[in-house]
């Protein structure tokens, strides 16, 4: 976000995104935006790109567990 806030100072919003937890904490489907407000594909696709990085415990119900998450950026 902050290199990109540099090139756009007004650059705020937030980002919905949504993904699958599997068995044994792993990303299934997704991590996809299904919102957003900020429209910047880098900072969209850096913050997919944390996600997938990331280590997830184990759902309570031991097959998946849906998450979806909002991430605001800046003051609106």
């Amino acid at each position: 976000y902050l290199p990109q806030l540099k090139r756009n100072p007004n650059l705020a919003g937030y980002v919905i995104v949504e993904f699958k937890v599997l068995k044994g904490g792993k990303i299934g489907t997704g991590p996809t935006v299904t919102s957003t407000s900020l429209n910047n594909d880098k900072v969209e696709t850096c913050l997919i790109n944390l996600i997938n990085a990331q280590n997830y415990p184990e759902p309570f119900n031991g097959k998946y567990t849906d998450v979806k998450r909002r991430f605001d950026f800046g003051i609106r």
